[in-house]
């Protein structure tokens, strides 16, 4: 094996399907940052792997056979606690082993108890840092695997509302920052826009501005703040209005 540059991120992936692992590793061999120094296909692989390998992201499949993801990534998380977990949602699952044999994980006005979204929440829940699906971009997939290295949180535009909610459960000091920053009246609009789940790029456009100058505002909004990310400004609007954001088209 070639010797890794200094900064190379080491992925592990998990999966118990070996065309999908493949299909993972083809994408990421292709970025310079990133090498794969691994691939599993159950726990008992991934946890010796994790202890030989040291990897600094797992992508881990969220159907991996009768293994409940929950418990899998609690697992890695106490285990290895250095490694970050991004959760591999199938758009159509139907099988998520987060989700299988229980009840309470069915999102609220969720007709589907095994919705991928709800399988996002609960992986997000449990520790992991990100969570993509098969049917996201490579440059999605990428993203996520840089994002989570750094330390960010990782979640797609069409679960990220759903995630916001679910963690608007879970009450803790942070919603108490937002107020007691200072923010400009304009700040305080990207803010709930940000709970929405909009990116930079839809934010830009809603507000007829450069799409570098919301990335400033954002900026602006975590020094404040003192928050270290959007998912957590995101909580934080949620936690204080006690409700989910309202969307920018509202005001």
């Amino acid at each position: 094996m070639a010797l890794m540059s200094v900064g190379t991120i080491k992925v592990l992936i998990v999966d118990d399907y070996a065309l999908v692992r493949q299909g993972l590793i083809n994408i990421l061999k292709q970025e310079p940052d990133i090498e794969v120094v691994g691939e599993a296909a159950d726990l008992d692989q991934c946890l010796r792997l994790c202890r030989s390998e040291s990897p600094h992201v797992v992508l881990l499949d969220t159907s991996l056979g009768d293994t409940n993801v929950v418990t899998a990534i609690r697992l890695i998380n106490t285990q290895f606690p250095g490694v970050r977990i991004v959760a591999v949602a199938d758009q159509s699952e139907r099988n998520c082993s987060v989700l299988r044999g229980t009840s309470q994980c069915r999102h609220r006005g969720s007709s589907d108890p095994s919705d991928p979204a709800d399988c996002v929440v609960q992986a997000i829940r449990a520790g992991a840092r990100g969570a993509i699906r098969l049917s996201d971009t490579t440059a999605e997939l990428v993203n996520a695997v840089r994002a989570v290295r750094d330390g960010r949180y990782w979640v797609d535009g069409p679960a990220t509302a759903r995630v916001m909610e679910a963690l608007f459960n879970s009450r803790d000091t942070s919603s108490d920052l937002i107020p007691q920053a200072g923010l400009t009246e304009r700040e305080e609009l990207i803010c709930r826009m940000i709970a929405d789940g909009l990116s930079n790029k839809e934010i830009a456009s809603r507000l007829n501005i450069a799409q570098q100058t919301v990335k400033n505002h954002v900026s602006s909004i975590l020094r404040k703040s003192g928050l270290e990310d959007r998912l957590q400004v995101a909580r934080a609007v949620l936690l204080r209005t006690g409700c989910p954001a309202r969307s920018a088209s509202d005001n």
